[in-house]
């Protein structure tokens, strides 16, 4: 490079970013405007007010729905749990027998004709079996186990 090339090369290399973030912000500015007059535009909803709560120290403990016992509780072996906040990226790996089957949101376990995955959390599966929600959590690891 010329010793006049390079003089002017870092600065005009500065302007072109300079010129570029300039471009950036505006397209982004244009684009939160529309978006802005369009929520405006966008009709308003009446929602129904939540009920009261009240903000004592002592309140009485809230009740849990008893579990039917028509449906007995599963056992499964939950080997692992992949959790995404896209319930349809989440998976559950159940052991069954001799081998290890992968189950989503909404699939019937295999073996099971009223059973079916309706939920996966990051410590948990929600399966609903004969008609009554049961919460299965993943078994915590031990730590202690001698691998040969």
């Amino acid at each position: 490079m010329t010793p006049a090339i390079k003089k002017y090369f870092a600065p005009a290399l500065c302007g072109i970013i300079a010129l570029a973030g300039v471009a950036q912000t505006a397209s982004g500015w244009l684009s939160w405007s529309q978006t802005r007059e369009q929520l405006a535009a966008a009709p308003v909803v009446a929602s129904t007010p939540a009920a009261p709560v009240t903000l004592a120290l002592f309140n009485a403990a809230p009740t849990t729905p008893d579990v039917q016992a028509s449906a007995p509780q599963l056992a499964l072996d939950i080997s692992g749990i992949i959790f995404s906040d896209d319930k349809d990226l989440s998976a559950t790996v159940v052991k069954q027998g001799n081998e290890q089957v992968i189950y989503h949101v909404g699939e019937t376990l295999k073996g099971y004709e009223n059973a079916r995955v309706t939920g996966i959390s990051k410590d948990h599966i929600q399966v609903n079996y004969q008609g009554v929600d049961q919460n299965i959590k993943l078994p915590a690891p031990d730590y202690q186990k001698q691998s040969a």
